[in-house]
């Protein structure tokens, strides 16, 4: 990934000759001696910089793990595409949802449509054990077939931090299918001293989130009232939940269409590291 920093160029090495230049010991320095050539700057893409945690770039979310060099963030997950027919449905629920609750930010829009379902939490990984990973997740997913899934509710979950919410669609068919993916992948990432997935997962695509306040918040009473849903508390717009009403309300309404439209063939397991994307797929 990164380019040693041993490939920057300093010039031959007839440009420097410490004998030529009269510096052999201190002895008999001549005045040719003290003006050296100084080494060329070292050119910045040989130096990358640590990535800055900004909230303000990225809606509010800050890092939940602080960024080590040389180390690579994998995640294995199923890519789901959505159908046009979901997509609009999707669309309508998430007009309705924003336009209740302005702090809530969608997670795929008209021009992308590609959205996911975990299957491991973030497992971090040295460069030397990126291959081994890949290795164990393809060998795991050339014995699983092919199989369909499909949307049973829609449900909120909350990240391990308690920092963000987000507005799901849950998994109902397909379910043991996945999870039998997890368990297989289970001992490796013990192996590697990283946490699995969860013992009892409820597998879900993520359609929305917004930023949890802080658990000790406390609502401050002025003279404008008590606003319960949405917090200025801090630089970023952010909820104590989502509230179960709404849920229920969108459930009623977009439910059954959701799960008419929520349809799908899982033929392929995907592993991000870093930035790049190994593609796994199932047999047929």
């Amino acid at each position: 990934m990164k380019r040693s920093l041993l490939e920057a160029n300093y010039g031959s090495s007839d440009e420097y000759d410490p004998e030529e230049q009269g510096e052999v010991g201190n002895a008999g320095r001549t005045e040719s001696s003290t003006k050296l050539k100084s080494l060329p700057v070292l050119s910045k893409t040989l130096t990358p910089s640590a990535p800055i945690d900004n909230p303000a770039l990225h809606q509010g979310r800050r890092r939940t793990q602080p960024h080590v060099d040389g180390q690579f963030v994998a995640h294995v997950y199923i890519p789901v595409r959505l159908g046009g027919k979901l997509k609009l449905v999707l669309g309508d629920l998430l007009n309705r949802v924003v336009g209740a609750i302005p702090a809530v930010y969608p997670l795929f829009d008209k021009s992308q449509s590609k959205l996911h379902i975990s299957l491991s939490r973030p497992v971090y990984l040295r460069a030397h054990q990126r291959d081994d990973f890949k290795r164990e997740v393809k060998k795991i997913i050339q014995s699983v077939t092919t199989f369909d899934a499909s949307i049973a509710r829609l449900a909120t979950f909350v990240n391990d931090e308690n920092t963000r919410a987000f507005l799901s669609m849950e998994v109902g068919a397909g379910h043991e299918k996945l999870k039998e993916i997890v368990d297989a992948l289970t001992p490796h990432i013990r192996s590697l001293r990283q946490q699995p997935y969860y013992e009892a997962p409820r597998f879900h695509i993520s359609i929305a989130w917004a930023l949890l306040k802080p658990q000790n918040h406390v609502v401050q009473e002025s003279d404008g009232g008590t606003d319960n849903a949405i917090s200025n508390a801090s630089e970023f717009p952010s909820i104590f939940e989502f509230p179960s009403e709404l849920l229920q309300e969108m459930e009623m309404e977009f439910g059954r269409n959701i799960r008419s439209a929520g349809r799908f063939a899982v033929d392929v397991v995907e592993v991000k590291i870093g930035k790049a994307v190994s593609i796994f797929r199932l047999l047929p």
